[in-house]
């Protein structure tokens, strides 16, 4: 139905050494693509387990040593059964813990890839509005609350922060896709800021080529 691959595919586990996948519901009224996960379940022959929770990829991030964040849009969609929802992260997916923030974009999309990125297990960006930004306040909560929260290794994150000018300008620098050494960083519309989301993921992953991505509007 769509191209929103990120949101509808599947999630893959390991059970016992095994692969698998996990199948959330997908929180958008597209049949087809919602039945992606089990259709490449049969493709590659893996078992696919239905979580029975309305969730969305673009909302879930993990640090690759257990620990999730979504923001509280996976709430919302649950009848707002918290001990339900991370109940099933875990048995599912071994979340744990489960950060749920708040939504500090003020409900545009609702997906934690708008707005934050895990670097590395230890590393988070989060993105930055100008103060005159009415979600300014929203986005400085979020960074907060990783700054006094402490990572997988037991000490609080590193956060690193990306300017994005707000508004109707585009500047999806958070939602990057990182291969192996290589990350690479969706662009925006603004060169300063552009340069400036770049320089930021050279600083905080040293070691890494990151190259810049235009999208088709520019």
């Amino acid at each position: 139905d769509s191209y929103w691959v990120r949101d509808y595919g599947p999630w893959y586990i390991f059970n016992d050494l095994q692969p698998a996948i996990v199948d959330n519901v997908y929180n958008r009224p597209r049949q087809y693509d919602n039945m992606v996960p089990v259709n490449m379940g049969q493709l590659l022959g893996l078992p696919v387990y239905g979580m029975n929770l309305t969730h969305t990829g673009g909302n879930m991030m993990e640090d690759g040593r257990g620990i999730g964040v979504s923001d509280e849009l996976v709430l919302t969609e649950n009848g707002n059964n918290a001990t339900n929802v991370r109940n099933k992260m875990n048995n599912y997916l071994g979340v744990e813990p489960y950060h749920i923030t708040i939504e500090p974009q003020g409900y545009y999309i609702a997906h934690v890839d708008c707005w934050g990125k895990f670097l590395a297990p230890d590393k988070i960006l989060i993105a930055r509005l100008p103060q005159s930004n009415s979600q300014y306040d929203e986005y400085e909560s979020v960074a907060n609350f990783f700054a006094n929260t402490n990572c997988c290794w037991g000490y609080p994150y590193k956060v690193y922060r990306v300017d994005e000018p707000g508004g109707y300008v585009l500047a999806p620098y958070t939602n990057s896709l990182i291969v192996n050494k290589t990350v690479f960083v969706p662009l925006g519309t603004n060169t300063t800021y552009n340069n400036n989301a770049l320089a930021v993921y050279r600083e905080a992953m040293p070691g890494y080529e990151v190259i810049g991505v235009a999208s088709s509007s520019n």
